[in-house]
Parts: C-alpha cells; sequence; structure tokens
C-alpha cells in the first residue's frame, strides 16, 4: 500500500484527488485508489512492482516514488506539497 499525504490548500488537494496516478511500468495497474480520506490517496498495487512513478498528468514529469523490491503487507509513506 502506498499512502500519499497532500499538503496545501483545500482546492489544489482536491484537484490533485483527482489527477495524481501511479505508473507502474506497462506490466502492472494500480490495483485500488482511495480518496475519501481527507488530505491523502491510498494506492493498492501489486508487490512485483519494482519502480513507482507518481504521474500528474498534462504533461508534467513523473517523479520517483519508489525504486526496488516491494514487501508483502507493508505501507509506504510519502508527501506531495500541492502548489
Amino acid at each position: 500500500l502506498f499512502r500519499v499525504r497532500l499538503i496545501g490548500d483545500p482546492n489544489t488537494i482536491r484537484i490533485a484527488k483527482q489527477t495524481l496516478r501511479l505508473y507502474l511500468g506497462q506490466m502492472y495497474a494500480t490495483q485500488a485508489m482511495v480518496t475519501n480520506y481527507s488530505n491523502q490517496i491510498l494506492f493498492l498495487i501489486p508487490v512485483g512492482v519494482r519502480h513507482v512513478y507518481l504521474d500528474c498528468g498534462d504533461g508534467c514529469p513523473q517523479q520517483i516514488l519508489f525504486d526496488g523490491p516491494l514487501h508483502y503487507n507493508k505501507i509506504y509513506d510519502g508527501i506531495v506539497e500541492i502548489k
């Protein structure tokens, strides 16, 4: 599970929840995405993923969130400041 905490004003956080996605490569896809928690997005991803990128869409560059093997039953935390 990747938990991305969002920092910013309420309007930008609302927009970010609609546009932020994870790119896991061509072989994998996000299994579930939960946006109904305040100021955070939860992404459930397969354990076989090696590289996790944050994609904000609309031409902004992808940012690497994680590079390496994932572990079962672990929560990975990140913070994104929305401007």
